[in-house]
């Protein structure tokens, strides 16, 4: 009996033993084994390795607001403020000029109105000065019309007066034409020397601040379709 009880036990142990053997294996087949692994996608940048914009997929449209966002971010490390607020807010950055200081403000007002009277006074006088040779080319026309009738009348020197006369009627009305199209025309802003240099310098800095802008939409523009995988162009591509 106790030799069946050993042999018992000695069963047990080997039960055991395979027990043993296999935990041991199925813990060796865990140790071994591994899920399948998520496929990571990327775009032709490095810097938002995983971040792309797919045509399908779970989740897609999560995916797309977070790319988005990261795109956001990088542009805006990358190339500034400008660009980024555009991709955040779908609006056109428009960028406004500089502006002249108060003082020159108040006084083009002031200048404004001088060189708008001057340019009223100065049409006012021409156009009578016009009205007055135009009477008298008319007057020395029917003269000469009159002695012509008569026989007594000297062509070629009412021809010379006559001549000379249209020249000032025409210079004249040219001043005045060119008057006209000045009183038309905005009137510059008289500037110290101080407040030119200022404006100058801005004016700089706001032309090359827009002119950074504009390149830098089209690097943005081409790193969103670096990011898009090549099923999304596909896709893209077949829409009308």
């Amino acid at each position: 009996m106790a030799q069946g009880k050993n042999g018992g036990r000695g069963r047990s142990d080997g039960r055991a033993g395979r027990d043993g053997r296999g935990g041991a294996g199925r813990s060796g087949r865990g140790a071994g084994y591994s899920s399948a692994s998520k496929t990571v996608k990327y775009g032709l940048c490095k810097e938002l390795e995983g971040h792309v914009f797919d045509y399908s997929g779970n989740g897609a449209a999560d995916k797309m607001r977070v790319t988005m966002e990261k795109v956001q971010q990088y542009v805006g490390l990358k190339f500034g403020e400008d660009i980024a607020n555009e991709l955040k807010n779908r609006v056109k950055v428009v960028l406004p000029p500089p502006t002249y200081s108060t003082a020159a403000i108040a006084r083009h007002v002031q200048y404004e109105q001088l060189i708008r009277t001057q340019q009223a006074t100065l049409s006012t006088a021409m156009r009578a000065q016009l009205k007055a040779l135009e009477d008298a080319a008319a007057a020395t026309a029917r003269a000469a019309l009159s002695a012509s009738i008569a026989g007594s009348g000297s062509v070629s020197s009412v021809s010379s007066v006559d001549d000379e006369a249209l020249l000032k009627i025409a210079r004249l009305k040219n001043e005045i034409a060119e008057i006209e199209f000045e009183s038309q025309q905005e009137v510059p802003h008289k500037l110290t020397s101080e407040e030119a240099s200022l404006y100058g310098n801005e004016m700089k800095t706001h032309s090359l601040r827009v002119a950074t802008l504009e390149k830098h939409r089209g690097q943005a523009f081409a790193l969103i379709v670096g990011q898009c995988t090549q099923l999304l162009l596909d896709k893209m591509k077949q829409e009308k």
